[in-house]
């Protein structure tokens, strides 16, 4: 093999992960290998309170073609806008809520082990309490872990911590790597960021329709943002989406300039 010395970890993982003819994957015998591991889709821990979710079809205004045309990363976020708890209910619901009688997702997952979790660390939002919450998508709810205002900590917790100076709510995608894996063995590593990136379009595509800005950010210390979030060995946190009001919205509404919206800045 050419360049072996070039060769990274990352690439060296996807040259012994894929399939041949003659490497070929009985995927039935590494599930039964691992039928004692635990495969619920839905952490279970101790919460101190439990809200429902609100939907509001009426706030999504955009068909797919717009929302994609939209489509963009939040670049310019305003001062800390107070958004309302239905459109945050429309993001996590539309977006991997599980929904009608047959408990169908909006998205899709290999062997249907959906291995994200969804934590929403809340700071400016209507008819909720600041705090850090676990989704539950089989009853969609929000689940309250931890009460308080955990926005330095977060920030500190972050590469670029001044994009999450402003967001009223920021979202951890929390992967639990068995479940794919105990299925699709080490090639279901790759299977569960298909996941992710499947989870994070809906992200941007409902925000585009309803007028909010969303960034995917990926800077953030592992171990630093695991440890505060309580996560067990098997789970880790692989990605996270901050959301907020593009700066221009507010400026094109009260017709001011940058400068005068973000003078909050100067208070902090």
């Amino acid at each position: 093999m050419k360049n072996i010395d070039k060769i990274t970890l990352a690439h060296s993982f996807h040259l012994n992960t894929r399939l041949s003819k003659e490497r070929l994957i009985n995927w039935e015998s590494i599930e039964a290998k691992n039928e004692n591991i635990n495969n619920n889709y839905e952490t279970d821990f101790y919460f101190l309170r439990e809200y429902s979710l609100k939907t509001d079809d009426s706030i999504i205004n955009e068909n797919i073609i717009e929302a994609v045309e939209n489509r963009k990363s939040l670049d310019k976020p305003t001062v800390r806008p107070l958004q309302d708890f239905e459109l945050l209910s429309n993001l996590l619901f539309y977006s991997y809520g599980k929904r009608n009688k047959y408990q169908k997702r909006p998205v899709p997952s290999a062997g249907s082990k959906y291995p994200i979790d969804l934590y929403v660390y809340i700071f400016n939002v209507k008819d909720i309490e600041k705090g850090l919450y676990y989704y539950n998508t089989e009853k969609n709810t929000l689940q309250l872990v931890k009460v308080g205002d955990f926005r330095e900590s977060l920030m500190n917790a972050f590469t670029q911590p001044e994009l999450l100076q402003r967001s009223p709510f920021v979202v951890i995608s929390v992967a639990n790597f068995m479940r794919t894996c105990a299925k699709y063995g080490d090639r279901g590593y790759k299977l569960v960021y298909l996941d992710l990136g499947h989870i994070s379009q809906n992200f941007y595509l409902l925000s585009s329709s309803m007028k909010l800005g969303c960034r995917a950010i990926f800077g953030f210390f592992d171990e630093k943002l695991n440890h505060m979030l309580s996560l067990g060995e098997d789970q880790d946190v692989v990605l996270s989406h901050v959301f907020g009001e593009e700066a221009q919205f507010m400026e094109n509404i009260l017709n001011l300039k940058r400068s005068d919206v973000l003078q909050e800045d100067n208070n902090e």
